[in-house]
This record gives structure tokens, sequence and C-alpha cells, in this order.
């Protein structure tokens, strides 16, 4: 930073901005101390109308009214005005002429408008809200403006645009567009040339073009043409036997969805007649590496495959697989919930639950069997026999104790009553087995199983998420009897006609939640032993790819694994360090195969980045701290070094953020800019800062275009995905402390960059970096 004598110029720059910070200071003062007005005589007058309107004439009822209204305002109105916070009361000073007149205009959070302050008035907006703010953030010195404001067009010319900063409430910083002035508290004004103002460049084109993925296939019948896309490593791991399961770890941009893309392309081209685009299934963890992964695989030619997230393919399961389930989905389902029903100790309460429908069973036949003999126990065997489905103990304890009383009972009169009786208690067993809702309440519901939970879950559940989930079952019970099991495709699913009159329906009831399949199916599995109802089974593959695997919960691999049979192979990729979903608990990728109940694993494991640069390699291996891989990553590729910002307030953040993507696009029209916040809500009051910007897209449902442009999302939305540059905007203390959940969370984050990196924290950065 180079540092430039003063001219009288640049200090009457600075004088006129010092004077207009005292204005400031005065006016908000000046507010600060005025009095609240006397209500006292607007009370007393709004009384005096209030007993006249009694007695008076309908003629003057109507001026009556009027003031009755205009004084009733005054007596409700509050005169407490939020003043602006004097330690930093705006961050940006624009002076604008309208109509030949200047006026200056001060953005900051709080709007506060004193027209009779001395000097002209003070004018300051809050950034988020005003529509003139957005002069300032979308236009530059000696640019014309047309604004559309309440009430009035504004038009006019920008003529001076300024970067303020403070500290403790002292002026410390005024940046312009080609000079900077900066002093410490209480020191003197420097000039300085190089104002820092962060710069993206020379990244557009980096990331991946899904266009030229792949090679296609001609006329079907060539092998696709993929060594130039793959190392040797790569190349050797994809031409493997089609047989068994193939593991392949790897950390980001390491080509793991890469391999397992190519993998299903080769297999269907070798052998077409079996691995048919039916035959063959891509289950992700979310919507936008769905729609990435569909691009990939028809630059594959083999683009007729479905991928789905594994939400919509357990959804598309329950629907067919479960009779007399509600057909609501509830969308909002509490975090406590979720992350109770996706727990292994659910499969622990499932397995209790089912033995206890067959201690139901034995209670039944002991008690019909009871003063027939005393070596006669009906349940023994049945109660012991707890490796096998309950259906198939059921069918064949029945045959055995049939068989067993016709033994004692050889008279058909005898033998006929007491067959009647014990076949009631085996058809109730039955019944209660495939009781699906009673099982859904049970398990979430009855004490029993609430406490296996919180035993099994190795403190993760708790006493007050259990609450929680009763209190949220209990609200989807509420009214089922009304609704009938109404259907999806109703114009207003929450309104429907009981008893010849339209009621609306409470948003809970008769809604399930879309891990409640999750839970059925495997209670399913349990009782029967299968995924099979009748003539309807799970959905069977050929070849199953299971991408981000370490995402998916224990339950839920179990489940998919039901869909691949003895001839089927697997595909599995992911990175447990990438394992950042509260609700799941990753138990490791042994206990992966376990539940997928596959044989014959081969396992790769790729140690090379390819997406990242090295700087931003160097960042996300360092960003895990004690979950890292004992080596770095090779990076191939050497890129801009990781920019690191601090701002005071996010006004400033804004500003700069938009200054260097403005110039940015300016430069690069086919870039692709993601902004990657925490959470959505973060994403949400950024997006809105600089929605005015061209090509700024929110997404919060997975819904990427994957086209030049800015991306504003949150981290649950970009597994999988990249992009040439990369803004954090929150990485703040507060958004990520240091835990290994906001380690992997911030890890993902960075390793989207494919050349560049920009962390910004407003406020106290976080440790992790």
């Amino acid at each position: 930073m180079n540092e430039l004598e003063l001219t009288p110029e640049d200090q009457a720059l600075i004088d006129d901005e010092l004077a207009l910070h005292e204005r400031v200071k005065y006016a908000v003062r000046d507010k600060a101390m005025e009095e609240p007005p006397d209500m006292t005589a607007i009370q007393e007058r709004l009384k005096e109308l209030r007993d006249e309107a009694i007695t008076a004439s309908e003629r003057d009822l109507p001026a009556l009214f009027q003031q009755l209204y205009t004084h009733h305002s005054l007596a409700s109105r509050t005169y407490e005005e939020k003043l602006p916070d004097m330690r930093a009361p705006y961050f940006a000073h624009m002076r604008l002429i309208e109509k030949g007149k200047a006026r200056d205009i001060l953005v900051g959070y709080q709007t506060f408008i004193d027209s009779a302050a001395p000097g002209g008035g003070i004018t300051i907006i809050d950034w988020r809200n005003a529509v003139l703010a957005k002069v300032f953030f979308n236009f530059r010195e000696g640019d014309e403006f047309e604004m559309e404001l309440p009430g009035r067009l504004a038009q006019g010319t920008v003529l001076q645009r300024r970067v303020i900063a403070f500290e403790v409430g002292e002026m410390v910083g005024i940046t312009c567009p080609d000079r900077a002035y900066v002093r410490t508290r209480g020191g003197t004004w420097r000039k300085v040339e190089d104002v820092g103002t962060p710069s993206l460049a020379g990244g557009a084109g980096k990331a991946v073009n899904i266009n030229q993925f792949g090679a296609a296939l001609s006329g079907g019948k060539r092998l696709p043409d993929v060594s130039a896309l793959l190392d040797r490593e790569q190349y050797e791991i994809l031409n493997r036997e089609d047989q068994g399961a193939l593991l392949i770890l790897g950390g980001a941009g390491s080509g793991k969805t890469t391999i397992a893309l190519h993998r299903l392309a080769m297999l269907s081209y070798q052998r077409p007649r079996f691995y048919q685009p039916s035959a063959m299934k891509v289950v992700v963890p979310e919507h936008g590496l769905v729609r990435l992964t569909q691009r990939l695989l028809s630059g594959l030619s083999v683009g007729n495959v479905g991928v789905e997230t594994f939400d919509a393919w357990i959804t598309d399961q329950g629907k067919h697989m479960l009779k007399g389930i509600p057909k609501r989905l509830y969308d909002w389902t509490p975090p406590a919930v979720i992350q109770i029903k996706r727990h292994p100790a659910m499969m622990a309460a499932v397995d209790a639950y089912v033995e206890l429908l067959a201690k139901n069973v034995a209670e039944r036949l002991r008690f019909v069997a009871s003063g027939i003999e005393p070596s006669f126990d009906p349940a023994a065997d049945f109660l012991a026999d707890v490796d096998t489905p309950l259906m198939t103990r059921l069918d064949e304890h029945e045959r055995k104790v049939l068989a067993r009383l016709e033994e004692l009972f050889p008279e058909k009169t005898q033998l006929d009553w007491r067959r009647t009786t014990f076949a009631t208690v085996w058809r109730e067993g039955r019944e209660a087995a495939l009781d699906i809702n009673t099982g859904r309440s049970d398990l979430y519901t009855r004490p029993e199983m609430v406490r296996i939970l919180i035993e099994q879950s190795g403190g993760m559940i708790t006493e007050r998420k259990t609450k929680e989930l009763e209190r949220h079952t209990r609200k989807q019970f509420e009214e089922v009897n009304k609704l009938d099991m109404y259907d999806d495709d109703e114009e207003d699913g929450n309104r429907r006609e009981v008893d010849g009159s339209e009621v609306q329906l409470d948003e809970y009831a008769g809604t399930i939640d879309v891990e409640d399949y999750g839970v059925l199916l495997y209670f399913m599995l349990r009782v029967h032993g299968r995924l099979q109802r009748k003539t309807k089974s799970v959905s069977q593959y050929k070849h199953l790819v299971i991408d981000e695997a370490q995402d998916l919960a224990p339950m839920e691999h179990r489940l998919l694994g039901c869909s691949v049979g003895g001839d089927a192979t697997v595909t599995i990729a992911g990175d447990a360090v990438q394992q950042s979903d509260p609700t799941i608990a990753f138990r490791g990728w042994d206990d992966v195969l376990e539940q997928l109940g596959v044989e014959a694993v081969e396992e790769a494991r790729l140690t090379t980045n390819y997406r990242c640069s090295r700087q931003v390699a160097e960042l996300g291996h360092k960003v895990l701290g004690p979950m890292a891989p004992p080596e770095l990553p090779h990076s191939v590729k050497e890129g801009m070094p990781v920019m690191f910002s601090t701002f005071p307030n996010e006004g400033l953040a804004v500003v700069a953020i938009t200054e260097a993507l403005s110039a940015l696009f300016e430069r690069e029209r086919l870039a692709s800019v993601a902004i990657i916040c925490e959470r959505e809500e973060n994403a949400k009051r950024i997006y809105d800062s600089l929605n005015n910007l061209d090509d700024v897209r929110l997404v919060t449902d997975g819904e990427f275009e994957f086209k030049p442009g800015i991306d504003v999302t949150d981290v649950s939305q970009i597994k999988g995905l990249e992009f040439d540059y990369v803004i954090i905007p929150d990485a703040n203390l507060n958004d990520y402390p240091d835990t290994p959940v906001a380690r992997r969370t911030l890890h993902i984050a960075v390793t989207r960059a494919v050349h560049q990196l920009w962390c910004i924290s407003v406020g106290r950065p976080t440790e992790i970096i």
C-alpha cells in the first residue's frame, strides 16, 4: 500500500466528510434529547369526541368520525424513535444530482431523516430496505440513474460515491473509486493509492464443462473415449471386472463421481442387454447433484439412467409398498425429529417393537393353551426364533402348534374348537404386524420404545428431543379419521369436504414425514424378511451407484441394499470428512458395506485433487484440523492465493462483494460464481443485498442452472458441485465455531472453488481459518 502526500483537494474531501459526520452526531443527539409530546390533551380530546358522537346528529357524524380517527391514531402512536448506532452510524455516502439540486444520502443500518438539521438536513437510509440504496450498489460515480421510488421516479447522476469506515464512533477510513484515506484512532489522515479492493480474475470456464464431460458413443457401438479425462490410476479402476461392489474413497475434487459415472457407462457399453437403463440407478443426497449428474450421464450417452435423491427414491418406494398411510408429506419436519428417525437407534427400536409384537402373540398363545398339558408351551420356540422374520415365524409355528394339537386331541370335536381358538391368535398377530399406522405411532410415542431410542443413541437422542418427536407425531395423527386419505392431486390439499361441508385441515393433520417411509419400510423388512407385499416389491437394479454415500443413514443403506440382487453390481463413492449433516450418525465404511449387504468389495482410494488449486486444497485440508488425512492431497493446479477480508459490518462486506463481482463480470462474462453461506437464512439475506446485479440467482432447492452467473446458496445445496469462483461471506465465529460439524461444513464450502476463493468475515473471523 503506497502512502502519498495529502493535497489541498484531498484535505477538502476529508474535511467535507468529517463535517457531515459532525452534523449527523448533532442531529441524532438533538433527536435523542427531544421530549415526547404530552399525550394528556390528546387523550382528553379523544374522550370528548366519543361523548359528542353519542348525542350528535347524523349530519355531524362524518366530521366527528374523522376527528376520532385522527386522535385515535395520535393516541396509539409510539414516539420512541430508534436512532442510528453512533459507533458506526453509516457506512457509505453518495451525493446525487436530481433536477440540478445536490442531495447527500448516507447509507447505513437504520433509517434516520431530520430535514430540519442545520446545513440542509440529514438523510440516512437502511441499505437492506430502502429502494434508493440500490443506487449506491448499482451505479458508479458519473453514472446516470433512474429508480422507481414510492410515489415518484428518481432520475439523476451519481456525483460522489464513497465508503466510510468507523471505529468506536470515530471516522477512520474514506474510500473513493481511485484512492483512499485512512488513519488510526486519534491519528492523522494518510492518503493511500492502493485501496485494497479484492480482485477476482482469470478463472472463467475453469469449472467442469458439463457439455464436454465424456465422449458420446458413435451409434452406441464404440467404447467411450474416456482416457483423456482420467489418469492412469482412475483408468485402471474403471476397467476392473464388473462384479460385486466398488468402494471409491477420496477427498473433494478427486474424481469419485467421475469414476462412478464412467463405470456405469462402461458397464452399459459392455453388457447392454444386462445393464439396461431401466435396470440402473444413481442415488445422490441433494437435488443440485441430481441435475448435474443427469447432464453428465447425458454426455456419456447414458442419459436414460434414472438419477434421484434418496428422499425421492424412498418416497416412491414407500408410496408403492406401504398400504393405508397418509399421502400428504409434511415439509417442515423439525431437525430433532429427522435426527431420531434417521439414527441407528431407530433400527434398534423397530427390532424391539417387532419382538414386542411377538411377545404379545406368545402371551395370547399361553393363555389359550392353559389347562391343556403342563409340558405344552406353544410360545417357547416361537420366542426363541428371533432371527426369523415375524411373518415367517407366525406361519411356521402355527403349523407346528396345530400338528401338536392333533397329537394331543385325536378326537375331532375336541380338536376343532381349540384349533379355532389358536387360529384367532395367529390371525390377530398377523393383523398387528401389518398395521403400519399403529406401528408408526407406537414407535414414536410408547414409553418403552422411547427408552430404547435414548439408551441406544449414545447420548445423541435426549428426552427433550423425544418429547418433540411425540408432540410432532400426535399432531400428525390428529383428525386422521376425518381425512379419508385424500388424493395428492387435489387443488387445495389443506381443504376437504367432510360430511358435506368444507373444512380447513391443520397443516399437520394426516401428514407423513419423508423419513417415515424409511422407518416403515424397515419395519416391513423386519416383519416379512423382504420388501415385498403380494405382487409389489421394492425396485430392483442390476447396477446401483450411491454417490456421497456418507450422507445416508445406516437404515437408508440397508433399504438400498434390498434393491440389488446377487448378480448386481454396486458403486459406492464418498468421503467421510465431508459428512456434515447433523442428523446422520455415520459409523464408517465397513458399516455402510454391511448394511448394503454387498460382497466381493474392491476398494479404490484417490489421493489427487483435480478440482481445486493447491492454495484452495491446502486451506481445505487445514480447516479439517484433527480430522484431516495425514497427508495433504496432491494438487495438479496452481492458482491464486486465497483472499481473506474482515469487515466491521455486513453493509461494507456487501459493498466489497458488489464491486468485486461487477469488475469481474465486466472482464469475464462466462465466469461461474458461488456465494456459499453456512445456512439458508444467510443466503437469502445476502441475495436480497445483491439481487440487482446481473445474473444473480438464489438457489435453495438445488435448482442450479450450471451456466455463467452468480449463485447465492448454502452449504447443504452444493455437495459434489464446483465453480470458477467461490465467496464465503459468513466465515465468522458465530457461523463456524470450532466444532467437528463446522469444520466439515466449511471444508465442503472451501473445496467448491476451482480457481479462486474469497473468505469474508463480519466481525470476529472463525478460528478454524
